[in-house]
């Protein structure tokens, strides 16, 4: 019993069980988020499993996996990426931890690039537009105080992605992608670790699987493409980019790019 119920915590958002809520995050705003007192055997209020220390998942029964004890398992569709949201602003967890699962797996689009729902892209502006410098974001969450990526400074904007398909590859869209030679991340450390290349769309080609951003001589796989659909400023207010409804950003698995076998 205590297994399942670890693995319902590790699964559900926003779900309530005995008392004690969990999911992704109970945090608010921009800046901050609400807190949780930690007991032994329960984790604190609201809190992700990637956001416990190892003892508190290895005491609500989570099956032995060493370094990855507890961690969330992998998503089996893309995800909406609403769930990254609370009210107008990115969802904020209560705690700046975040631990990411290093087991492979199946990384493709279909999976969401093995993304945990409320990531988000950190795209600093000193790294847009540079001569020397390839523009490029990287994966993240925001907690208390702020977002997890520490490879830049000053300005920055948040994107949130959905995976690449047909409709969406449309010349002019935002699009991150994985750094080739690899066609999607082997896990989630990967796809933390390493920079997405990011840029507007020039075209794309899904007989022969690539694409092309502005500026880049060389072309990047579709099957390791997001396109970004919601944007969000310190500051500012989350906002849709271009002019879909709300309802209409998240993709199907059936329609995302996949790599060759």
């Amino acid at each position: 019993m205590i297994t399942k119920l670890w693995l319902f915590a590790a699964l559900c958002t926003a779900c309530t069980i005995n008392g004690k809520s969990y999911g992704p995050s109970v945090g608010g705003g921009g800046g901050g988020g609400g807190g949780g007192t930690s007991s032994e055997n329960a984790a604190p209020d609201g809190m992700p499993t990637s956001s416990m220390t190892m003892g508190e998942r290895w005491h609500m029964g989570a099956p032995d996996e060493g370094a990855n004890t507890g961690l969330p398992p992998y998503p089996t569709a893309p995800q909406d990426p609403w769930l990254g949201v609370r009210g107008d602003q990115p969802l904020v967890r209560a705690r700046d931890r975040w631990d990411t699962r290093g087991t492979a797996g199946d990384c493709s689009g279909a999976h969401d690039h093995c993304l945990e729902a409320d990531t988000w892209f950190i795209v600093w502006t000193e790294n847009v537009g540079k001569r020397d410098r390839l523009a490029h974001g990287k994966v993240g969450i925001f907690g208390p105080s702020g977002h997890t990526v520490s490879d830049g400074a000053g300005p920055y904007t948040a994107y949130k992605t959905v995976p690449a398909t047909r409709a969406n590859m449309v010349p002019g869209a935002l699009v991150f992608g994985f750094p080739r030679p690899d066609p999607v991340p082997e896990g989630l450390n990967d796809a933390v670790r390493l920079p997405w290349a990011f840029g507007v769309l020039k075209s794309a080609d899904p007989d022969v699987g690539v694409y092309n951003l502005e500026g880049y001589e060389d072309s990047l796989m579709l099957s390791g493409a997001r396109v970004a659909v919601l944007q969000w400023k310190p500051g500012g207010k989350v906002e849709i980019i271009g002019n879909k409804p709300r309802n209409q950003l998240a993709v199907r698995a059936k329609d995302v790019f996949l790599p060759d076998k």
